[in-house]
């Protein structure tokens, strides 16, 4: 056989072999589109749904035994075996507390729904195959860990956090051999709570595997044994303890055992006077630490091992509250041992003064600085210029009585090109005007100066400031008018103004504000008309607060459609009137209206209580509203009503109905009842009705004085 015949044939065999191999391979794929969920396990995941209590219809999907169980929301099955290897049913994308400050009673309804309720079924031990179990940011209403849990051998991930358990969390958890993360606190939220508590830690010591240990918020106080458990597990990773009422931190042990550990979280509220644990300083690996409120009081003398010149790797320490760092020694460690590295730092709450502040001169990688609440006077560092890169620092609740701010902003913009995004210095007795040199900072975000000694007008120079996304000046001594440049603006979310000395019109550039979430202006002099105009593109306004001012509300369309849906209204001594603003009643979302003394006189329309399903608290008092209204009128989860001085008639309420409560009822009648008493047809039980609110507003009263 020739060499070419030869080539040729093992040529042919070969696009052959190629042929079968890829056409397999087609097969192999489609099979692997195709595959469907055991259905023993389908049965096992429709009976766990079966104990949830899903108001948001999450697990809508999870509907027929016939469907495949792997497309189901939260659910991740093995591409070859059909096995069922993920749950993932974390709520609301892990935002776990509803703290958001912009968000409408309808909102925090919705967001409540979001969250699974109910209990555990056991049918999740049918899953043999289960690695990862996340139910975190769920709302369990204090039931208990289940022990169950514990029997689910292959799982890897668990995590339960922030999903409201109590009780004493299942010691079988040990037997999860496999875990690399467990998570059973609430270590995201820095004001979450659970109710969970264990005796002994021993259970852990099985978990020779575990990467991720989050025990937040869970009561550590029994456990003893915390420390020395922790010290026997060599791939932890992440260790969070923060505000797990520990009782013994060791401050003498010289040194732990794991070499892996990088993120540390000790905060806790305890007053504990311990101090400064020396074990810290040996865990060299460390790149966040965060011991803040532990009000550790002193470190141990002796080997300048017991330092932070040890923690090379760290770039996040977090330690306010802590009466040790107020030492010029320590910050000299930090800024000459670790300086280089460190990305954030907060050290509020310290007790430092301005002159011990100096030895912070090295930090020139520093992002963050966080130095409220300590003793900084009269003069700031200027080595604090050094630090070009920061783009983050609150220097809040100092006392900077004889310092402006002109002063101060000098040691910043030293800098030939600022990078600051966020400048807090609120209540710290600032005084002088804002300067122009505030144009300078052309990435400021955040520039908040409330509750100070500011005065004089706002600088045009700020208009340059075009990422501004929250401008707070509340609480100085500002004057003039409010400059049109506020509008260009474009990214403002929160504008907050009260409590100052502006005068004049509001600008209708304000209109513009389509970001504008929150807009605060109560108890200045602004004057004139306020038309529609005014609100023109304000799409997200949730917070409209201007009372205290002498200001007129005019739409020029009669059936004017506001763009916003407000949750909090305060238009208190602004002129509405005569007639009843009709746009009221269109924005749903109210939860706290306050239209008293604004000189409407026309009777409340029948069906306005019932167009606000929200409204808790209304104060519509002095005006001059006549006609006739019954509390069957008004919705009955209103827990405040104000209806004094107002020319109102109607039938006395009745406080024995547990839907009304006493203080509406006071409200109803206080005052325009007792002016009209002799027009009142009253019954015995009437007159009881009357006895029992005067006692209520009688008490009111007395609590007033």
């Amino acid at each position: 056989m020739s060499a070419f015949s030869f080539s040729y044939i093992c040529s042919r065999y070969l696009s052959l072999f190629v042929g079968v191999a890829l056409f397999h391979l087609c097969l192999s794929n489609k099979k692997l589109d195709d595959v469907l969920c055991i259905k023993e396990e389908r049965q096992a995941l429709l009976r766990f749904k079966h104990h949830i209590i899903d108001e948001g219809d999450r697990l809508a999907s999870w509907v027929d035994e016939s469907n495949d169980c792997c497309k189901w929301a939260g659910i991740v099955c093995d591409n070859v075996t059909g096995h069922v290897h993920h749950i993932h049913l974390r709520a609301l994308g892990g935002q776990c507390i509803d703290y958001h400050y912009n968000r409408t009673q309808k909102e925090s309804e919705d967001f409540s729904k979001q969250k699974l309720k109910g209990d555990l079924s056991p049918s999740l031990l049918d899953l043999k195959q289960l690695k990862h179990l996340d139910l975190s940011c769920n709302d369990f209403r204090l039931i208990q860990v289940p022990k169950f849990i514990g029997s689910l051998g292959n799982l890897r991930y668990l995590n339960l956090s922030s999903s409201n358990f109590s009780g004493i969390i299942p010691p079988q958890l040990g037997n999860l051999s496999e875990l690399h993360t467990l998570c059973l606190g609430s270590f995201q939220d820095g004001w979450a709570y659970t109710a969970t508590r264990v005796m002994n830690m021993e259970w852990l010591l099985n978990l020779r595997l575990l990467h991720h240990l989050d025990m937040s918020y869970v009561d550590l106080r029994k456990a003893t044994d915390w420390f020395q458990v922790i010290n026997t597990l060599p791939s932890l990773a992440e260790l969070h303890l923060k505000e797990s009422n520990l009782l013994d931190f060791h401050p003498h042990v010289p040194c732990l055992n794991i070499t892996s550990l990088l993120l540390l979280d000790l905060s806790s509220y305890m007053v504990t006077n311990s101090l400064m644990p020396q074990w810290i300083f040996s865990i060299n690996s460390l790149v966040s630490l965060d011991l803040s409120l532990c009000n550790f009081n002193g470190r141990i003398s002796g080997s300048s091992a017991y330092s932070f010149r040890n923690l090379t790797s760290l770039k996040w320490l977090h330690v306010s509250q802590n009466n040790f760092m107020n030492s010029s020694l320590v910050l000299k460690e930090l800024s000459t041992g670790i300086g280089s590295n460190l990305l954030s730092l907060d050290i509020s709450g310290c007790d430092i003064s301005s002159t011990t502040l100096d030895s912070l001169h090295n930090l020139t990688s520093l992002l963050s600085l966080d130095l409220a609440s300590n003793k900084l006077t009269n003069m700031i560092p200027k080595s604090l210029g050094n630090l070009c890169n920061l783009r983050d620092i609150n220097l809040s609740e100092n006392k900077f009585q004889n310092i402006s701010l002109t002063y101060l902003l000098e040691s910043f913009l030293r800098c030939k090109s600022p990078s600051l995004e966020s400048l807090s210095i609120s209540s710290s007795g600032l005084s002088g005007h804002l300067p122009d040199q505030l144009g300078q900072l052309i990435h400021m975000k955040h520039l908040k100066f409330p509750y100070n000694d500011i005065s004089g007008t706002i600088p045009d120079s700020i208009g340059r400031l075009s990422s501004l996304e929250v401008l707070d000046l509340t609480g100085n001594q500002l004057n003039g008018s409010l400059p049109d440049l506020i509008g260009r603006f474009s990214l403002l979310k929160r504008l907050l103004l009260s409590y100052n000395q502006f005068d004049g019109n509001l600008p209708t550039s304000l209109g513009q504000l389509s970001k504008l979430v929150e807009f605060k202006f109560s108890s200045n002099f602004l004057r004139g008309v306020v038309t529609e105009t005014h609100f023109a593109k304000l799409v997200r306004l949730k917070y409209l607060i201007g009372d205290g001012n002498n200001l007129i509300l005019r739409p020029r369309l009669a059936n004017w459609i506001p763009p916003f849906q407000l949750a909090i209204l305060n238009l208190h001594s602004w002129d509405l009137g005569p007639q009843f603003p009709l746009w009221l009643q269109l924005q749903k979302d109210l939860v706290d209206l306050n239209i008293s003394n604004t000189n409407i006189s026309s009777p409340i329309p029948e069906s306005f209580w019932r167009s606000l399903p929200y409204l808790r608290s209304s104060d519509i008092s002095k005006n001059q509203m006549q006609g006739t209204l019954t509390l069957s009128d008004i919705y009955t989860k209103l827990k405040l009503l104000d209806l004094s001085s107002n020319r109102l008639g109607g039938k006395l309420p009745d406080v024995s109905n547990e839907v009304v409560s006493p203080r509406v009822a006071a409200g109803f009648l206080h005052r325009q009842f007792i002016e009209k008493l002799d027009e009142l047809d009253l019954s015995v039980r009437d007159m009881s009705h009357l006895c029992a609110l005067l006692s209520i507003i009688f008490s009111e009263i007395m609590l007033q004085n």
